[in-house]
């Protein structure tokens, strides 16, 4: 079922799909797709776009074929030079490190 979704969602492209247009399209129960689908957005392979569809807000399931944040493209923290004094009780914690908190904002907030 999963990969069949898959496809669907791919195919859709930026449109995405309506869930109920995923569970019609692939004759399963609306809890059993629903759960895949939130297993899909925790991986972040799958968002939710907002969108008019009949007059109505309804939300769309679009593929993501590269999620950034589940890869942590572009995190500091792997080709930082200080990493060995980043740490609980070092000089350097993820909690003040200026270099990690910019790249999460730039992410969390995105312009």
């Amino acid at each position: 079922m999963e990969s069949r979704a898959i496809a669907l969602l791919k195919e859709a492209g930026r449109t995405g799909l309506l869930l109920s247009e995923l569970v019609q399209e692939l004759e399963q129960s609306a809890s059993d797709v629903r759960n895949m689908v939130e297993s899909l957005k925790r991986q972040g392979h799958v968002k939710e776009v907002e969108d008019q569809h009949n007059g109505a807000l309804v939300t769309r399931l679009v593929w993501q074929e590269n999620p950034e944040w589940n890869t942590l493209k572009g995190c500091p923290c792997f080709t930082c030079k200080e990493i060995e004094q980043c740490g609980e009780g070092q000089p350097i914690t993820s909690w003040y490190c200026v270099k990690l908190n910019t790249w999460l904002a730039e992410r969390l907030n995105p312009v």
